[in-house]
């Protein structure tokens, strides 16, 4: 499963499925569900969405690029879905996780 994670994490602008994703690997869906969470402890598509949101916190740390950029870049269908998403584990919006926790030295880095 590292591959397949490695995968993930090197392409998380792809718009990845769990189909998408057992194709590549020739299983099936259900099977790939299976071991996936067997071996991770977390289904595949809660793992994609945790590196999705992993990805954009570090973009909003660390970068100037536009909020729908960043989604963008980190496989979200848009702003609300990065948004959505990152409410529902952080319990913040993008914009405020922004003013909190993005230094002044790492805000002139691009």
């Amino acid at each position: 499963m590292q591959s397949i994670q490695h995968f993930m994490l090197d392409n998380l602008g792809t718009r990845h499925t769990l189909t998408s994703i057992a194709e590549r690997l020739h299983m099936s869906p259900r099977n790939l569900s299976r071991i996936f969470v067997k071996e991770c402890g977390i289904s595949l598509m809660a793992y994609l969405n945790d590196a999705r949101i992993d990805s954009a916190r570090q973009h909003l740390e660390t970068t100037d690029l536009a909020i729908a950029e960043i989604a963008r870049r980190c496989g979200f269908d848009g702003t609300d879905a990065l948004r959505r998403s990152f409410f529902r584990r952080l319990r913040i919006n993008p914009a405020e996780y922004r003013s909190r926790f993005r230094s002044s030295i790492s805000a002139s880095n691009k």
